[in-house]
């Protein structure tokens, strides 16, 4: 099956620049091992869904572009993940539950991009990943400081 290809949130979308993103990046941003990371990109090249180009700024790094078909195939799997994700998390919540939570992951996310951005936690593109973090406030992926 196509969506076994597919990054844990789906991580190279349609509205990063010019539809890519560094490998970096992208290994910064989901709970995978580097050579995991690397595997699963290498199928996804394979099946046609991303396409691995040579980065212009650094002969050592690796752009990864989603293809038109890949595009499709996340739009394809994105009712299986969110059923999947309400069944499994949103059906132990209530509404005003689900919306404070939303809103304080939309403030964690508008964090870390900003500082991604300004490079304060890292060097340009290299942003720490906070589910990778081993500290005990931080298994789920957040400080409590940050909700």
């Amino acid at each position: 099956m196509v969506y076994s290809h597919l990054p844990p949130g789906g991580r190279i979308h349609s509205h990063a620049p010019k539809r890519e993103k560094r490998f970096r990046e992208i290994n910064g941003e989901v709970v995978l091992s580097r050579s995991a990371l690397s595997r699963c990109v290498d199928r996804m090249a394979a099946s046609g869904l991303v396409e691995k180009l040579d980065c212009q700024e650094d002969p050592r790094g690796l752009i990864v572009r989603i293809t038109d078909q890949g595009e499709q195939e996340l739009k394809r799997a994105w009712p299986i993940y969110r059923r999947l994700i309400e069944s499994l998390f949103g059906r132990h919540f209530t509404a005003d539950e689900l919306e404070f939570l939303a809103k304080r992951f939309a403030n964690v996310t508008s964090h870390l991009i900003s500082q991604e951005i300004s490079g304060k936690d890292a060097k340009v593109g290299q942003a720490k990943n906070p589910l990778q973090s081993e500290t005990k406030e931080t298994k789920i992926g957040l400080h409590r400081s940050q909700i």
